[in-house]
Parts: structure tokens; sequence; C-alpha cells
């Protein structure tokens, strides 16, 4: 119930007790529905501030509800870049895989080291074969991130 219908019901209340008294004409029942009329008041009351509670925790829990979607929103489009970058990263890691199986040339350190005709050519291939090998692991740490 709200409060004008709470007020409303207690009001006609009284009055069905004051019309129930002086009916009667006895000052002794008067005084007791008074006291019955009061004890209704404070049950009336507690009732009231019950449902105040009541809808504190209401609006506080839908609160928190409109904080939980805009979340759930806001992951839901982490979740499709993230899905979108290892779709890109799964694609490099695969063209470089094809690259080194069908390459002709071999880009290992025993090549370099064999294959140099002087300290720069190896300097120069050892370089190239670090850089190579950095990037396979960029891009493998990606796609396993």
């Amino acid at each position: 119930m709200r409060k004008p219908q709470i007020a409303a019901l207690v009001v006609s209340f009284l009055a069905a007790l004051a019309g129930a008294g002086s009916a009667t004409g006895e000052p002794v029942g008067v005084a007791a529905k008074r006291a019955q009329a009061q004890s209704v008041l404070n049950q009336v009351s507690s009732l009231d501030a019950s449902l105040s509670h009541a809808i504190e925790a209401y609006n506080l829990a839908n609160e928190q509800l409109k904080e939980i979607r805009a979340d759930l929103h806001a992951n839901e489009q982490l979740l499709a870049i993230a899905g979108s970058n290892l779709k890109a990263a799964t694609n490099t890691l695969a063209t470089r895989l094809v690259a080194i199986y069908t390459s002709e040339q071999s880009d290992s350190t025993l090549d370099v080291l064999v294959g140099s005709q002087s300290l720069e050519d190896l300097l120069d291939g050892l370089e190239t074969v670090s850089r190579v090998s950095d990037q396979d692991r960029d891009v493998l740490a990606e796609v396993t991130t």
C-alpha cells in the first residue's frame, strides 16, 4: 500500500472506532478503543518504515543492475575486439609458418655461420636471424595472449 492509502485506512478505522464508542455510550470502552487505535497507528508507522527500507533496497538493486549491464556491454565490445585481434594474429602466424616451410633459403644460425664469407656477412646474418626470431616470438606471444 502507498502512504495515502494507509492514511485513508487509518482514518476510516478511527472513524469506525469513534462511531462504535458513541453508539454504546460507554466511556470505558472509548478509552480502550483509543488505545487500540494508537496500537494500530504504531503498527502502520512500523510498516511504513519497513516499506521505506524495502524501497531503498529496491532502488539500490536497480542501480547496481544498471552498472552490471553497462559492464557487460563494455566486456562484449572488448571480447569482439579481442576476437578480431586473435584472428589477425593467427593469420599472421599461419602466413609466417607457410613462408618458413616453403622457403628454399634457410635462416638458421648454423647456415649463417657456415655460409658467411666475411665477418660483416656473419654479423648481418646473425642480426637478421635474431630479428626474424624476435618477430616470430612476438607473433606467437600475441596469439597466446
